[in-house]
């Protein structure tokens, strides 16, 4: 069934090469929310401006191929839902021009007429909240409810993604919102709370879902009959926070938080299952680039873990180690060689000394294809 599997999917290169090369008979019933980011800075843009203006100068960044991106990669999928990037590192002057709450978000509004027109025609937008600073409590309900009425109406449903964790105001503008939304779900349009835990730490899943599941039971006592998803991922920024320097071992809490969510509330029907994809919210490239990094290998297993081995880079080249830790994932008696796919190819073939990259991007790209693999057979049976 459609809609089952809700995917935060951030258009960088690593989740782009994963998207590009994951095949599953169930890849279009999987929902995207594609969350737009600013993408690579153009060669020789910025020279002479100080690295953390960058953000708010036009012209740094490639923001147009993260869209033209998303217009080639979705355009086959049943369902996605557009968003804007809420991290201020991944995003850039020509999409914060997008978000501004001028006369009820028209920019975004005209936007994402545009997204459906060049390709994503069975898109579903995010309502946006972004009053300026100095945006009156009137002009901010106005500006909400125009956004609202014009986008539900005019595609026939929108989402509303609420950080759990630090946005604790979005239950006054469901509360705000709440009769509009119950008239136009009850004309059959459809509106989705998303709601993003963002990163949690593994063994935490029970005392999320605790609150998780008191907020959506509120949320349901004014807007009962919307659609919920409950959103989040466990994949940590250096994995030995959770495990070892050389290997480790830790499981997909976002998979436990959602079951026990399920289990404490009786009636869990329209209330669905999403994740990052094994990405974590906070982007390290620069770490990378900057300071080099240890060769490592991540392996989503068929019982909700992640096992990986890693190793200190000494005088061989990344290519070599590479080579290395894939093989102790291969003989690693948790690996199971998955048919059709790309990213245990890939690792197959560096442990036998093909060595598809050296860089930690496509390695990425490596685990969440996997990942995608196992959460789609275990989703869509």
């Amino acid at each position: 069934m459609a809609n089952e599997y809700f995917l935060l999917f951030k258009t960088a290169q690593s989740e782009t090469r994963c998207w590009r090369n994951f095949e599953h008979r169930h890849k279009p019933d999987i929902v995207p929310i594609i969350e737009l980011t600013r993408g690579r800075k153009k060669p020789k843009a910025g020279q002479g401006i100080p690295e953390d203006q960058w953000s708010s100068m036009p012209g740094i960044f490639d923001y147009q191929k993260s869209i033209d991106t998303v217009l080639t990669d979705f355009a086959d999928s049943e369902a996605s839902i557009l968003d804007m990037t809420r991290e201020p590192s991944l995003s850039c002057a020509e999409l914060s021009e997008l978000t501004v709450s001028v006369n009820g978000y028209a920019r975004w509004r005209q936007f994402c007429s545009q997204m459906r027109g060049g390709g994503l025609s069975n898109m579903i937008p995010t309502i946006l909240i972004n009053p300026s600073d100095d945006e009156t409590a009137d002009e901010y309900k106005d500006n909400v409810r125009t956004q609202l009425d014009s986008l539900i109406t005019d595609f026939g449903g929108v989402a509303y993604r609420a950080s759990v964790l630090h946005d604790t105001d979005f239950l006054y503008d469901i509360t705000l919102l709440a009769p509009d939304i119950n008239q136009h779900v009850a004309a059959g349009r459809r509106f989705i709370l998303v709601i993003d835990h963002e990163f949690i730490r593994t063994g935490t899943g029970i005392l999320h879902a605790l609150r998780t599941s008191q907020i959506i039971q509120q949320v349901r006592l004014l807007t009962p009959h919307i659609e919920v998803v409950v959103l989040a991922t466990s994949f940590p920024s250096n994995v030995t926070e959770v495990g070892g320097e050389d290997e480790g071992i830790f499981r997909a809490e976002e998979t436990y938080l959602y079951e026990e969510i399920m289990r404490q509330i009786n009636d869990n029907q329209g209330i669905f299952y999403g994740d990052y994809g094994s990405i974590n919210p906070v982007r390290n490239d620069l770490v990378f680039a900057r300071g080099g990094w240890r060769p490592r290998i991540d392996y989503p297993t068929n019982d909700r873990r992640f096992f990986y081995y890693r190793e200190k880079r000494e005088a061989s080249t990344y290519a070599s180690h590479y080579s290395s830790v894939a093989a102790d994932v291969v003989a690693d008696p948790k690996f199971d060689a998955l048919s059709g796919s790309w990213g245990v190819k890939q690792i197959q073939d560096a442990a036998v000394g093909r060595v598809p990259s050296s860089s930690p991007s496509f390695w990425i790209s490596v685990r969440m294809e996997v990942f995608l693999q196992r959460q789609a057979a275990r989703l869509f049976p």
